[in-house]
């Protein structure tokens, strides 16, 4: 039995529309269980753990410095924010190629985002990449941030692992 086009196009509209209405929703919240505005506020309390002094390394970078994020694993969409400090999500590409021009480029990556039943764990790092004409030093330190939802938000617990 064969439908005709106009039933085939009417279909593939209302797949096409479904699909366009539910995208939001499942890109909202990941099959893992962590939703997007969750990773931006365990995203910016790593963050601010990490300049706090969590990381001796990323303390040193100056207040007028960007906080440079990458955006690997987080919405492109994603703003975060760390209060007194710029940050800058970019890609792979774009940090190596300030790495280029400047010789190094400090940054940070964070995620994998782990939903263990009210617990989450955030993994960090702190990387720095080196140009490619083979100048400089990379470098990174890593650790893996544990938090707790209490009150609607997100309290960092003080069991970090470094590896």
């Amino acid at each position: 039995m064969h439908r005709s086009l106009a039933a085939r196009q009417r279909a593939a509209q209302s797949l096409l529309a479904a699909t366009l209405l539910l995208a939001p929703l499942l890109a909202a919240r990941p099959a893992h269980g962590v939703s997007l505005a969750d990773k931006k506020g365990l995203a910016e309390e790593a963050l601010r753990w990490a300049i706090g002094g969590g990381f001796p390394e990323a303390a040193a970078l100056q207040q007028d410095e960007p906080i440079v994020v990458s955006n690997y694993g987080l919405s492109r969409s994603l703003t975060l924010e760390v209060p007194g400090r710029k940050v800058v999500l970019a890609s792979f590409a774009k940090i190596q190629a300030a790495a280029d021009i400047t010789g190094s480029a400090a940054y940070f990556v964070v995620g994998p985002f782990n939903d263990n039943g009210g617990r989450v764990e955030v993994g960090l790092t702190f990387a720095t990449a080196v140009s490619s004409r083979g100048h400089g030093t990379a470098s990174k330190v890593q650790a893996t941030l544990t938090f707790e939802r209490r009150s609607g938000a997100w309290h960092l617990l003080p069991d970090v692992q470094r590896p």
